[in-house]
C-alpha cells in the first residue's frame, strides 16, 4: 500500500514592524502633516480673505480660518471690472506659450547636439557652463536688446529668458542615456538627426524635456522684473504679474485712506489678484507632478 505523500503549503512571511519603526513612521507621518499645513496655510488665508467683507477685513489682523465677516464677493466683481488685468493675462499667456515653445525646442537642439561626441562639443560644453557661474548682468543685456531694436516690443521677455545652462545639460544628460543601439538602428534605416531627435531621442527623453517645459512655465508665469526694464513705455505688453504689482500700490492701505469716503471693499482686492494669478499654476503642477523625478535621473534606464 503506498504512502500519501503530505504536500507542505508555505505561506508568506509576515513582518511585524519593530517599535522604533513605528515610532519613526508615527514621526514622519506628524511632520510631514505639519510640513503640508504650514504650505496651505498662507493660501488658504488669502483664499479666506479674498470672499471677505471689506470692513471686517480691514479691522481684522489675524490669520483667517474662515472668511472675515459675511462672505462677499464684491472683490471678485471689482477686480473683473479692470480691463487691465485682462489685458496682462492675455500678455502672460503669448509670453508663456512662446517662451515655453521656443524654450524647449532650443534646449532639445542644445541637449541633442551636446550629447554626440563632435569637434566643438567639449569646448561649447565648458562656454555653456561658464554661463551658470558668470553673468554679463542688468546693463549689458539692456544694450543688447537696445542695439537689436527689441525694447518695448514681446521678444524682450520671449527671447532672453526662453532657455539656460541648467535645462541643456539636463537635455544632454538624457538624450546621452538613450540606448546606442537604438540609434544605430535608426541610422541603418535612413534616419536623419532632425527625425532622430524628435521621433527616437525625445519620447524617451520626454520625462526631462516636461521639467523644462515646467520649469519655463512657471518661471513666466512668475516674472515681472524683466517687463519693467524692457517694457518702460509699451504698458500694453505688460504681463499680468507687473499689473499686478501697479494695482496693488495703487490699492494699498496708505492710498484707500486717502480717499472720502473709504471704499473698505478695496483692501480685498490684492487677495484676489493673488487668488487669480494662482489659480492657473495650481492647475497646471499636478499634470506636471510626475515628471519632476526626472529631474535627477536620466531619460531611460538600461
Amino acid at each position: 500500500m503506498k504512502k500519501e505523500k503530505s504536500v507542505k503549503i508555505s505561506t508568506g512571511m509576515v513582518e511585524h514592524p519593530s517599535v522604533g519603526r513605528i515610532v519613526f513612521l508615527v514621526v514622519d507621518i506628524i511632520l510631514l502633516l505639519g510640513i503640508a499645513f504650514v504650505c496651505i496655510l498662507p493660501l488658504w488665508h488669502v483664499i479666506m480673505a479674498s470672499i471677505s467683507d471689506g470692513y471686517a477685513l480691514y479691522t481684522t489682523k489675524s490669520l483667517l480660518f474662515v472668511p472675515a465677516g459675511k462672505i462677499s464677493f464684491e472683490g471678485f466683481s471689482k477686480v473683473i471690472a479692470l480691463s487691465q488685468v485682462w489685458k496682462g493675462y492675455g500678455m502672460t499667456l503669448v509670453y508663456v506659450v512662446s517662451s515655453t515653445v521656443l524654450g524647449v525646442f532650443l534646449t532639445m537642439c542644445g541637449g541633442y547636439y551636446l550629447s554626440k561626441k563632435t569637434l566643438w562639443t567639449k569646448f561649447i560644453s565648458i562656454l555653456i557652463l561658464l554661463t551658470m557661474m558668470f553673468n554679463g548682468g542688468l546693463v549689458p543685456t539692456y544694450m543688447v536688446l537696445r542695439t537689436l531694436g527689441l525694447l518695448n516690443t514681446p521678444f524682450a521677455i520671449i527671447i532672453p529668458g526662453c532657455t539656460n545652462a541648467i535645462y541643456i545639460m539636463m537635455a544632454m544628460t538624457a538624450f546621452r542615456n538613450v540606448p546606442p543601439s537604438i540609434e544605430e538602428a535608426a541610422t541603418l534605416d535612413g534616419c536623419g538627426h532632425w527625425r532622430m531627435m524628435f521621433q527616437i531621442s525625445f519620447p524617451m527623453a520626454k520625462g526631462i524635456m516636461m521639467v523644462v517645459a515646467m520649469n519655463c512655465v512657471v518661471m513666466q508665469w512668475n516674472s515681472w522684473f524683466p517687463a519693467s526694464i524692457y517694457l518702460t513705455t509699451a504698458r500694453d505688453l505688460w504681463p499680468l504679474q507687473l499689473v499686478m504689482k501697479e494695482l496693488m500700490n495703487t490699492y494699498s492701505e496708505s492710498n484707500i485712506l486717502k480717499t472720502l469716503p473709504i471704499d473698505f471693499d478695496k483692501f480685498v482686492i490684492q487677495y484676489v489678484l493673488i487668488v487669480i494669478s494662482t489659480i492657473p499654476i495650481l492647475i497646471a503642477c499636478p499634470f506636471f507632478q510626475r515628471y519632476f523625478g526626472d529631474m535627477t535621473v536620466g531619460g531611460v534606464k538600461e
